[in-house]
């Protein structure tokens, strides 16, 4: 149950993201699924908003596999970090899902900036939530690869608020670090305990604190 607290912060930056984005003048844009929306090494010059659908981000290796590194959900912000850092994106981002995303050119964001202290604060929040995220992928690294996947159903849940996830097994292998081919066995544990069920296309999550004590995950 979330505090007052949590509630009044929550109401503020809800307020702050919408003035943002009447500044973006809402220059909405749709993205087919599997959509590449910028490559990696390539002038980092806006910032998105999603506003309906799933993306995920990633780099790839010199062998040109990919290797996922956030998934974003809709109602947040990517690609800040690359505008704020330098000059080119740090990571690839595609579509998962069909997408309606909103772009803001880089000088217009960072005039933004500059002048509304409260959206900078705001960013500050997001670029924070997502290191965190990026730390907690870093962390779950020592894990098992089981306690690993069950990390990332949790997470997955909490991020997109629903216990369907709709993953690809090669996407999340990439992300767990797990092998595709040994994904079948530990969601077939997993189903036989009855904490998921699954199919080709979606997870449901039956028992998500059952997860949670795999993954080692508090509360």
């Amino acid at each position: 149950m979330k505090t007052n607290k949590e509630e009044s912060s929550e109401i503020v930056f809800r307020e702050v993201k919408e003035k943002l984005l009447n500044l973006c003048e809402h220059r909405f844009k749709f993205y087919k699924k599997n959509e590449i929306i910028y490559k990696e090494n390539t002038p980092s010059d806006e910032i998105y908003y999603l506003r309906e659908g799933k993306i995920k981000l990633f780099i790839t290796d010199s062998k040109n596999e990919e290797h996922i590194t956030r998934f974003v959900s809709s109602g947040n912000f990517f690609g800040i970090k690359s505008v704020i850092a330098g000059k080119v994106y740090l990571e690839s981002s595609k579509t998962i899902d069909d997408t309606i995303l909103c772009a803001l050119p880089r000088k217009d964001f960072i005039k933004i900036v500059k002048e509304h202290s409260d959206i900078s604060f705001y960013l500050m929040q997001c670029l924070c939530k997502s290191s965190c995220e990026i730390l907690d992928t870093v962390a779950f690294l020592n894990k098992s690869e089981k306690e690993r996947l069950a990390h990332v159903l949790v997470c997955l849940c909490n991020k997109f608020h629903t216990d369907h996830i709709k993953i690809l097994k090669n996407d999340l292998a990439k992300f767990t670090r797990i092998k595709k081919d040994n994904l079948n066995p530990y969601l077939s544990e997993f189903k036989g305990k009855n904490l998921v069920h699954f199919n080709s296309e979606r997870i449901k999550v039956c028992d998500i604190n059952g997860l949670k004590k795999i993954a080692s995950i508090a509360g």
